[in-house]
């Protein structure tokens, strides 16, 4: 059984609407897509903070895995090790 996948209905919806026929119907239209510009203009610096978090958190993690590594290639062979 395949699965709806609604984003495509959306979009094949909103793709076969009609054009607006008069100055009030562009005019409520024009508002619409406006306000849907700026919530995907917000969602998109979310994102982006986000993903600078995401980043520098990344880095530090790379840093310390580094850290790790050099400190266990010092220890000789045993050292360190539960008896």
């Amino acid at each position: 059984m395949a699965q709806t996948d609604f984003r495509q209905i959306k979009r094949l919806s909103t793709i076969s609407k009609a054009p607006p026929r008069s100055r009030m119907q562009a005019a409520t239209e024009l508002a619409r897509l406006e306000a849907e510009r700026d919530r995907l203009l917000r969602e998109l610096s979310l994102l982006e903070a986000r993903r600078r978090v995401a980043a520098s958190a990344l880095s530090d993690t790379e840093s310390r895995a580094k850290q790790i590594h050099a400190m266990l290639d010092t220890y000789g062979p045993g050292e360190g090790a539960r008896s």
